[in-house]
Parts: structure tokens; C-alpha cells; sequence
């Protein structure tokens, strides 16, 4: 499929219905395809003008266009970062919160990674605080201050351009461009990583999908969090690509 995971985004909300309701989260809030779309562009608006590329910025990597750092559990907002963020120029790197401080400066340095974006609650209730201040380098984006940010020129913009014309809002790329880095927990060295393109990715989906029918009569639930491959492919992607519905489960 020659598509970005945008794209096939929009195709199932198409195919399904915008209105229909197949997100849900511990806020025991349900969100439809408008509701996602409306995450996935607002957010990866909000998020590229905070890491706007400064002078003395290190170039950036030909396979992993400017990589910003998910430090975020499994909620509806961290799946419309994953699918928002490559249409604005930036790469989702999803890091592994389970891991110790020197695991996560790793990944933060293999994939020079120079903004992490997390949560104010998050940090707090998972007790994240001494491992983020440990963190070199890199500048945290809290949600919080994020969305405080939304100006009226943000909301015109979402509401009289991007929704209407989703496909001409983002830059959508190609399907062999970067989708996503994901990596390893460290326990047998420093983490691994590995770029993922948008064509791997819808691969893996449809290769599940091949084996199993998932469809609109479908409820999944997802405790893996979404830094790990099946959580993101099977447990996230999956769903809201097929039209069945997910609840994010953010403890396994």
C-alpha cells in the first residue's frame, strides 16, 4: 500500500464513519474517528512549533527526520501523536517509561532525540520525576503547557482548514518514510532502536488482519504499552484501522 498511516486513517474513518465511536481510555471517554483526526492534527501542530529546529541543532539524520521523544502511557492523545507527528516533519520516539535513567539517556542518544513530550500527571503518578531530571540534553514538553498554547489562530486553522481538508493540512509523505523509532528495554545492554516506515507498519497490520477478522463488532483491549511493537501494531493501529474499538489499558 502506497499510503502514510495518516492516509489509512482517513480511509476508515471513510469506510466506518467519522462519528463512530472506537477510542477509549481510563478517562472513560469515547472518541471517534473526527475526535482522533482532531488529536492527530492539533497535537502534531502544538508539538512541531515547540520543537522548531534551532541554530545550533545537530543535523538531522537522513532516516529519522527529527525524532521527538513519547514519554506518555496508553491514552487517546498518545495514539494521535504517534499518527499525527510524521505529517509536520517530526518522527514519534516511542520511549520505554519501565526503563531505568540510563536505558532512556541511551535511547535519547542513539536517536538524538532533543524534546521529550510527557505529561504533568504521568511523571507524578508514575513517579517518573528523578528519571526525567536525570535526562541530558533534551527540553520536556509537558501536554499541559501544550494545550494551553492553542490560540484562536490554532483552533481557525483546525476548524476551517485541517478537518475539512485533511489531506491537504499535514505533510503526508511518502510510505517508505519514517513512521515511527521504537526500542528496546536495555536489559541486555544499552537499547536497540529501529526506524519504522509507514509501509512496515501497515504491513504488520494487515498481515494480522490476514490471520484474524477483526471488524466493527470488535472490542480490544490493550494493556501492552504503546512504545512496544505489538502494543503499537496489534493493540493500537489495528483497531482504528479496521474499525474495531479499543479500550488503552495503561498497566499490563
Amino acid at each position: 500500500p502506497e499510503q502514510t498511516v495518516f492516509e489509512a486513517l482517513l480511509e476508515a474513518a471513510k469506510v466506518h464513519g467519522a462519528r463512530s465511536r472506537l477510542v477509549e481510555d481510563l478517562k472513560q471517554e469515547e472518541y471517534s474517528y473526527r475526535d482522533l483526526l482532531k488529536m492527530t492534527l492539533a497535537l502534531g501542530r502544538l508539538v512541531a512549533r515547540a520543537t522548531a529546529p534551532q541554530g545550533n541543532d545537530a543535523p538531522p539524520r537522513d532516516d529519522l527526520p527529527q525524532p521527538v521523544g513519547i514519554l506518555l502511557p496508553n491514552l487517546a492523545a498518545t495514539l494521535g501523536l504517534v499518527i499525527g507527528l510524521p505529517g509536520f516533519g517530526r518522527t514519534p520516539a516511542m520511549l520505554n517509561y519501565t526503563a531505568g535513567a540510563d536505558a532512556l539517556q541511551a535511547a535519547v542518544e542513539a536517536a538524538q532525540i532533543r524534546h521529550v513530550v510527557t505529561s504533568r500527571a504521568f511523571v507524578e503518578q508514575a513517579k517518573l520525576e528523578a528519571r526525567l531530571a536525570a535526562l541530558r540534553g533534551v527540553d520536556i514538553l509537558y501536554l499541559e503547557d501544550l494545550r494551553e498554547g492553542l490560540t484562536l489562530a490554532d483552533k481557525l486553522w483546525l476548524m476551517l482548514w485541517a478537518l475539512p481538508f485533511p489531506r491537504a493540512a499535514p505533510r503526508l509523505g511518502s510510505a517508505e518514510s519514517a513512521a515511527a523509532a521504537l526500542f528496546t528495554s536495555g536489559s541486555e545492554g544499552k537499547p536497540k532502536g529501529v526506524v519504522l516506515s509507514h509501509r512496515a507498519l501497515l504491513a504488520n497490520v494487515a498481515q494480522i488482519r490476514a490471520v484474524v477478522d477483526f471488524s466493527v463488532q470488535d472490542k480490544i483491549l490493550n494493556a501492552l504499552p504503546l512504545f512496544h511493537s505489538f502494543g503499537l501494531t496489534a493493540g493500537g493501529l489495528l483497531p482504528v484501522l479496521s474499525g474495531a474499538r479499543v479500550f488503552l489499558y495503561p498497566i499490563p
